[in-house]
């Protein structure tokens, strides 16, 4: 029997109809504009939301419209917007004074060459229906996760079908995962980030290690437009008992600014998902057993003293979360927790005068976890253990720039150490091991224009010392070619190399008897490149991209057999992966925006000639975006392709999926407050779907959300 459309459905698609309907009507709008004193204005632009005309020299127009709203604006006059039912035949401007804003301007360094020429830059939308910095990320297609998106789950992420180890995560020009490991995005709360830069493709050059796939820049610091006081409040209330509350107080001077965010999270995550057909159960299991539990404190501080600026910032988290583990092994998982600690502090303090800059920064990450796996029903693998990893490092950068060339140069330090405690076999437990590395990077680029050209082109390398393991030198070539005309093309390639380092997880894991680390890991390596092509006209862009990367000595962890079953971390050997990526977005109208993005990935396992595990076949994203005065509406669309399970690929792979979503906001101002009003609807037709095996993943669900926001 067909299932019923759910109600808020039927909702959603009305709502769409009546914000369509209203404009579908045309009528040709014919007047008169005139001023205070009844002489007529000229050259008044009309403007309807899609199309405008302007006024003659006797004041009128005719314009043929479906618009509900007319809009009439010239320079010296008061800019007015009229109904179209209320317009009649003589129109009335006021006169009013041009006043020019004072403007402050702050000089601030930041090097040209920090970033790749070819990026892509993200800006968090309280409108979109991001509620994560993992949420924003995939909205890109090059983005795959094998984690629950659900609020409070670890959240590590994959670019262009790489492993997520693979993908270097930087915090204001701070390496967070250099050492091997993926970082977990949900331990940084959206609320604290205000932009993101993706680097795709091999990297290293610009973060050193585990930039194999690329970087993700996340930026906490905002532009220097003075704020004397905002205070803001976030609530949320979601599905499985999901509470989420964020507090904000910021300052910003041209000399002083600064911005504290507590934030706390709370959710049981217990959906519900069908159970497999042969284990003969009727009805829906419940995910038990999944709470999960974040605190949240962020604080940053600037310092502007022209040319000279200080900023020092401040993130730590703490996290509770229950692990259920995959359902065909619930048993051996039931009641095991996570616990942990993470504190980041980072001090840059920067120089610039005439052409030269300087930037020197220091940091120290400290991270700090508790598993606990000792009651459950089945307790054949009890596991106890508390780990710590730190990194200290400091980094200078010194840039210099000279008519059309520029030139930049890097030294950096970092040391981490690792250390295991066993809480049960206290002999299993892995004593403090250190890691050193020492960093030297050069890159220079120019910068030729003629006419409507314009040529960069930029190039690098970065030799990293390890200690116990053998010298890295990454490099990286770029061009980029640019033609400004009516329509603006731009086409660029990138060719480079990059790597990646054993973590201390994968060398000396001891864990239980289902896994083992191996100490004669060696780092991996990989070389590739890209070339695409961008054409923008108006609001309309359209992008192609080619990626190819082939890795070497790829480490995986593979089932082998030593004195029974165990899993080990091994160097496979060989990888190709080659990645095409389309990408359109369509503005036609001021307020329907359309974006989709479409990624097709072959991932390659060389030496036995099949595809990688985990890795999807395709990622096709689609968003509408509606909006009307203070309202918006966004409906999407997320199709993941298939996914082997198995090495061999003799085992059927886990099926494509295509879910749908929608966010609602509506925002409004009363004086010095503003509020925001927020609906996301994630999976509308509660399709059950794995992303990774016997971890099943939730149906239809759904969060609300109220932002003030008070600026005085």
């Amino acid at each position: 029997m067909a299932r019923p459309i759910p109600a808020f459905i039927c909702l959603l698609f009305t709502i769409l109809f009546l914000l369509i309907s209203d404009l579908a009507f045309a009528v040709i709008i014919q007047a008169r504009i005139i001023d205070g004193k009844g002489d007529p204005v000229p050259d008044v632009t009309v403007f309807d939301g899609r199309k405008h005309v302007y006024s003659g020299a006797d004041g009128s127009f005719s314009l043929d419209t479906k618009a509900a709203e007319l809009t009439f604006s010239r320079l010296g006059y008061k800019r007015q917007t009229l109904p179209v039912k209320e317009i009649k035949t003589t129109i009335k401007m006021h006169e009013e004074a041009i006043v020019l804003p004072v403007v402050r301007v702050t000089k601030r360094y930041e090097s040209f060459f920090s970033k790749a020429l070819d990026k892509t830059v993200l800006s968090p939308d309280a409108e979109k229906t991001a509620v994560s910095t993992a949420d924003v990320l995939l909205q890109e297609s090059a983005f795959h996760t094998s984690e629950t998106r659900l609020a409070g789950e670890n959240q590590t992420l994959s670019l262009l079908g790489n492993l997520s180890r693979h993908t270097l995560v930087m915090l204001d020009n701070v390496p967070l995962n250099p050492h091997g490991e993926p970082f977990d995005l949900s331990s940084l709360p959206l609320g604290n980030i205000q932009r993101i830069e993706i680097v795709k493709g091999n990297a290293s050059l610009y973060g050193g290690a585990s930039a194999i796939g690329g970087i993700v820049y996340l930026f906490t610091d905002k532009a220097q437009t003075p704020v004397p006081l905002k205070l803001q409040q976030s609530f949320a209330l979601g599905s499985f008992n999901q509470i989420r509350q964020e507090f904000s107080l910021e300052q910003q001077s041209p000399l002083l600014s600064y911005r504290v965010m507590v934030s706390h999270l709370a959710a049981d995550n217990d959906f519900k998902y069908k159970p497999r057909p042969w284990w003969g159960l009727s009805g829906d299991l419940t995910r038990a057993n999944n709470r999960k539990e974040q605190q949240n404190v962020a604080l940053k501080l600037s310092l502007n003293r022209d040319p000279f600026n200080l900023r020092y910032n401040l993130d730590a988290d703490n996290i509770y979360r229950q692990l259920p583990g995959p359902v065909n092994f619930l048993e051996l998982y039931e009641n095991a927790y996570l616990t942990g600690q993470n504190l980041r502090h980072s001090l840059s303090f920067d120089f610039s005068r005439n052409s030269f800059g300087n930037r020197f920064l220091l940091w120290q990450n400290q991270d700090e976890t508790e598993y606990n796996n000792t009651r459950a029903v089945s307790s054949v693998y009890p596991v106890q253990y508390r780990q710590k990893q730190s990194s200290l490092g400091l980094k200078n950068l010194a840039s210099y720039s000279f008519y059309t060339i520029s030139a930049e140069l890097a030294l950096e330090h970092s040391q981490q150490k690792y250390e295991r405690l066993d809480l049960l076999a206290p002999l299993q437990s892995i004593v403090p091991v250190t890691r050193d590395l020492t960093a030297l990077s050069l890159r220079a680029g120019n910068v030729n224009e003629l006419d409507l050209w314009t040529n960069q082109l930029q190039a690098g390398a970065r030799l990293d010392q390890v200690s116990d393991f053998a010298d890295h030198v990454s490099w990286r070539l770029e061009d980029v070619i640019t033609y400004d005309g009516a329509v603006q093309f731009k086409a660029g390639a990138a060719l480079g190399s990059s790597f990646s380092l054993p973590s201390f997880y994968d060398l000396y894991w001891k864990g239980d008897a289902q896994s083992l680390g191996n100490p004669d890991l060696e780092p991996e390596t990989a070389m590739g490149g890209n070339v695409w092509l961008e054409a923008v006209y108006g609001g309309y862009a359209l992008r192609a991209a080619h990626y190819l990367n082939r890795v070497n000595k790829l480490i995986q962890w593979r089932q082998v057999y030593l004195y029974g079953t165990a899993w080990k971390p091994v160097n496979i050997g060989k990888a190709e992966l080659s990645n095409w990526e389309f990408t359109a977005e369509l503005n036609p109208l001021t307020w329907l925006a359309c974006k989709s993005s479409l990624t097709l990935t072959n991932a390659i396992d060389k030496d036995i000639n099949t595809k990688l595990t985990y890795t999807p076949e395709a990622k096709w994203l689609t968003a509408l975006t509606v909006k009307y005065r203070n309202c918006s509406l966004e409906l999407n669309r997320d199709y993941t392709g298939k996914q082997w399970k198995t090495r061999d690929n003799l085992i059927a792979p886990i099926p494509a999926f295509t879910l749908y979503g929608a966010g609602i906001g509506y925002s409004f101002q009363c004086r010095k407050l503003q509020t925001n009003l927020s609906l996301h609807l994630n999976n509308l037709f509660d399709r059950q779907y794995e992303i990774y095996d016997y971890v099943p993943q939730p149906g239809f669900n759904w969060q609300s959300g109220i932002t003030l926001a008070l600026n005085w």
